[in-house]
């Protein structure tokens, strides 16, 4: 198996466990009952927008099983072109759609999207850990260091 082909196959099955995960966090909220993405309710507002709330949701769901069913065409895709054409149109398509619901979503956790919702009370301790996993621990390492000065400033030793 090529490198080339390996790729190929670890990106095809790695959309098809996203949509999987998806799907189930779908059937989850359908089952509580709830509107809008695990950690992101939606506003009241979009409540009153939706007649059945199970059932959109499990729509979702099923969207999502799409999603993984063309991810695993993708596995092997079809040389005739009245199969590979629409696997391919219906990936990409997915992909952008993937692509705006990530981006709409971080402008919601930012708070520069209030037409999609509130920011979650949540969202800043997210923002705070997504921060610290890219510094490493620098953040820390300064909080320690401004700790140190202030505690030796205010000793009456000191």
């Amino acid at each position: 198996m090529s490198r080339a082909h390996k790729k190929h196959l670890v990106a095809a099955l790695t959309a098809c466990l996203g949509a999987l995960a998806y799907t189930v966090s779908k059937v989850d909220l359908a089952r509580e009952g709830e509107l809008g993405m695990p950690g992101f309710p939606a506003p009241a507002e979009a409540y009153a927008a939706v007649a059945d709330v199970g059932t959109a949701q499990l729509a979702n769901a099923a969207l999502g099983l799409l999603m993984a069913v063309v991810a695993l065409f993708l596995v092997r895709l079809s040389r005739t072109p009245l199969v590979r054409l629409p696997v391919l149109v219906v990936s990409w398509v997915g992909i952008v759609m993937v692509g705006a619901g990530v981006l709409g979503f971080g402008a919601r956790a930012a708070g520069l999207a209030p037409s999609l919702g509130a920011t979650p009370p949540h969202a800043h301790r997210a923002r705070g850990i997504a921060c610290r996993s890219r510094v490493g621990d620098g953040l820390d390492h300064r909080r320690r260091l401004r700790h140190a000065q202030q505690s030796v400033t205010a000793s009456p030793n000191g």
